[in-house]
């Protein structure tokens, strides 16, 4: 009976560490991960690319986040600029959750997304040949 507990006990136990670096090394379904969040603000803000944000960076990166809204270049956003510039952000998000539904549904990689591949997500995370369990 002993060496029943103690065996059910191991299995448990590994059952448990193997779930814990599943989820340790899991994104949400559409890559928004912290790894990937903090990767895009290096990308927005680190200008020289030395892995370091300084305040100077972030006030240029703003600075020309600015400019490109205020489409008449009137030294201020009205309501259409603001409208514009948050629906540009929004096409920025929705392209990246596409491009990870495709990496992870289109199968054949013909680009798009049949019936049968839509319902495909969660078994393709058991499949390591594509994506990122590979």
């Amino acid at each position: 009976m002993k060496r029943i507990t103690i065996a059910l006990l191991t299995v448990a136990a590994v059952g448990v560490t193997v779930a814990g670096v599943a989820v340790g090394k899991s994104r949400h379904h559409d890559g928004r991960g912290p790894e990937a969040r903090i990767d895009r603000m290096f990308e927005r803000y680190d200008a020289n690319k030395d892995g370091k944000i300084t305040p100077s960076e972030l006030a240029e990166t703003r600075a020309t986040r600015f400019a490109a809204a205020d489409a008449d270049s009137d030294g201020g956003l009205d309501r259409d600029e603001l409208v514009a510039a948050g629906l540009e952000r929004m096409r920025a998000r929705v392209e990246r959750r596409v491009d990870h539904r495709l990496k992870w549904h289109d199968l054949d990689g013909d680009g798009k997304l049949s019936a049968a591949e839509v319902g495909s997500g969660p078994v393709r995370r058991f499949h390591f040949g594509r994506g990122e369990g590979a």
